[in-house]
């Protein structure tokens, strides 16, 4: 899962937990417990969701992808691509694969027409 943890989820998550001391620094003792009893740990546990919520956007479209259906993926390198069976690509993994090119299976969208 640590695959599909985004370096930005991670770096906000480092950047709340600097800045809201900060914020609740002047407040009262039950303000302080709230933050500190839910809000820190929802945001500890924020990266983790939305990492399980791209690993599960990935099986959902690999499951699809051997059923047949088409997909409009967009690679790193910002660049469209239709993938699917009949293109000849395959997968590998949580990822497409044609001759040299990977694209992670969580960045894709299926299409209408496959």
């Amino acid at each position: 899962m640590f695959e599909f943890m985004s370096g930005s989820s991670i770096v906000t998550t480092f950047l709340l937990l600097i800045i809201i001391p900060y914020f609740i620094s002047g407040t009262e003792i039950k303000r302080k417990a709230l933050a500190l009893g839910v809000i820190i740990p929802l945001i500890l546990i924020m990266p983790f969701i939305t990492a399980h919520s791209s690993k599960s956007d990935a099986q959902d479209n690999l499951q699809h992808f051997k059923a047949g259906n088409s997909f409009t993926c967009r690679a790193k390198d910002n660049n469209s691509y239709r993938v699917s069976l009949s293109d000849g690509w395959n997968s590998d993994g949580f990822y497409f694969v044609k001759d040299s090119l990977l694209i992670r299976a969580d960045n894709c969208k299926r299409r209408k027409d496959g």
